[in-house]
């Protein structure tokens, strides 16, 4: 089995919509869904709406050099009925993880800067505390890849805001 180590990150975009369905609709057959109702449309109306409003990020695993998608480990939405922020982790073990809003203590970004001028990272992560418990989740990284430049980094910076923006703003509206 080849290694790949070219491997990007990417946050989904509408672009990917398409390609990001059929893999969930894959997954669910896996998992024994039965096919008597066309999910795409329910698919489709459910991540426009929450990609729009910031309540649903996913990130992507790119092959750089086949552009070949996978999902990545975790997706994040809010539950606005039970204020929660849910995980949904697609390693093993599968599952949901639902954490109450009012634990969430901080959502912090960190770089790893390749060189003094901060011009290129290795690595864009943020730390999320739950409860007093500090867990690193990864956003973008280079591998052994091309490093991430400031345009991009900036990107990754503003993408881990503006979830930091909607939990907060989930949270207030208790």
């Amino acid at each position: 089995m080849e290694i790949n180590m070219a491997v990007q990150y990417k946050k989904l975009t509408k672009k990917e919509l398409d390609t990001f369905i059929e893999m969930r609709i894959c997954q669910l057959r896996e998992e024994g869904a039965k096919e008597e109702v066309d999910l795409k449309p329910a698919l489709v109306d459910y991540y426009d709406r929450h990609m729009a409003d910031g309540t649903f990020v996913s990130w992507l695993a790119v092959d750089g050099d086949k552009n070949e998608y996978e999902m990545l480990t975790m997706h994040f939405w809010i539950d606005t009925i039970h204020q929660e922020l849910a995980v949904l982790c697609l390693l093993n073990p599968f599952k949901v993880q639902y954490f109450p809003l009012d634990s969430i203590e901080e959502i912090e970004p960190v770089v790893t800067y390749a060189g003094k001028k901060k011009d290129y990272a290795y690595g864009v992560y943020f730390n999320i505390t739950i409860n007093g418990k500090k867990t690193s989740v990864g956003v973008a990284s280079s591998g052994r890849g091309s490093l991430i430049n400031r345009n991009h980094r900036n990107q990754y910076l503003d993408d881990i805001q503006k979830l930091k923006d909607v939990i907060w703003k989930a949270k207030l509206k208790d």
